[in-house]
């Protein structure tokens, strides 16, 4: 008798953990193990695929893959050899962890026992809430910029970000007049994965008229 292909089905995620609603990549290995070629093999994707990922690219390395609905069908995979596939995926609403299942067989010949599969996991987290710490300065007196004259404003997150990211950042006037009490310079700050704060830098402009801080 002729053994039977050994299949297996591996997944890895670009992230351990994600935001509500953003995206990342998963990366499949679908391998034989040998010692027969496997043919007719077939992949299962999850239910609802097409509601949660938005990209399926295969490994141009295999000829004849293709993908019919639920299924991505390989002719043959001999020995040794594996299929390479990016599945991108479209970000979830709900926090918790998202562990999509996928399982792998083959007609011919087929091995005992149930299916090979896998349930790569990834923990989706409630992105954090993003305020303004108040800040004031005291305007000197004089004309132009006051090199020692600054308000420094924190940027805060209320919790780490789990992803690097960047916050468009604009000055409103209120009790201060743009470009006559402070440079109007909107901007991009940077926080950091892993960081939960950012400096905005704004330089108040000196002038002989008395004003609130």
């Amino acid at each position: 008798d002729t053994a039977p292909a050994r299949l297996s089905v591996t997944g890895v995620w670009s992230l351990p953990e994600v935001p509500t609603r953003y995206g990342a990549s998963l990366a499949l290995t679908v391998l034989n193990q040998g010692p027969a070629p496997a043919r007719k093999v077939v992949l299962e994707l999850p239910a609802g695929f097409d509601a949660v990922f938005t990209n399926v690219v295969f490994d141009a390395a295999i000829p004849g893959v293709v993908r019919d609905g639920t299924h991505v069908r390989i002719p043959v995979l001999d020995p040794g050899a594996s299929l390479a596939l990016q599945l991108a995926f479209a970000g979830s609403a709900s926090p918790g962890r998202f562990a999509p299942r996928f399982e792998v067989g083959s007609q011919s010949p087929a091995g005992p026992g149930p299916l090979p599969s896998a349930s790569p996991s990834i923990l989706v987290r409630l992105a954090p809430v993003l305020s303004v710490v108040p800040a004031t300065g005291t305007e000197g007196t004089g004309t132009g910029i006051l090199a020692n004259s600054f308000v420094v404003a924190t940027i805060r997150l209320s919790s780490k970000a789990l992803v690097s990211g960047s916050v468009r950042v604009e000055t409103v006037p209120g009790t201060a007049t743009a470009e006559s009490d402070y440079r109007s310079a909107p901007t991009r700050v940077a926080i950091l994965a892993g960081k939960d704060s950012a400096i905005v830098t704004v330089a108040i402009r000196a002038d002989a008229v008395p004003e609130p801080t």
